[in-house]
């Protein structure tokens, strides 16, 4: 359970989907969101694995990543009334 709860949240994505979920009340919805987003970043990475590891696109991931969690935070604190 601890490392289920910690990789939930360390994880950016997964954590912006629960909080979409549980604001909106809608966790079917949310959850073939990310399925849906999932699968297509698994295809994208299959079909083009030189976009993947290039230098620039590692950077613009991880800002994409930073973003998510600062979003995914705010969306959770504001679902818990917290902000």
């Amino acid at each position: 359970a601890i490392v289920l709860l910690s990789h939930q949240l360390t994880d950016a994505a997964r954590f912006l989907i629960f909080g979409i979920a549980v604001a909106a009340n809608a966790p079917l919805a949310a959850g073939l969101g990310g399925a849906l987003g999932g699968i297509v970043l698994i295809g994208w990475s299959w079909a083009f694995p030189q976009h993947v590891i290039a230098g620039r696109t590692r950077t613009v991931r991880r800002s994409i990543g930073v973003f998510l969690l600062c979003l995914g935070v705010y969306v959770g604190l504001t679902a818990i009334g917290k902000l």
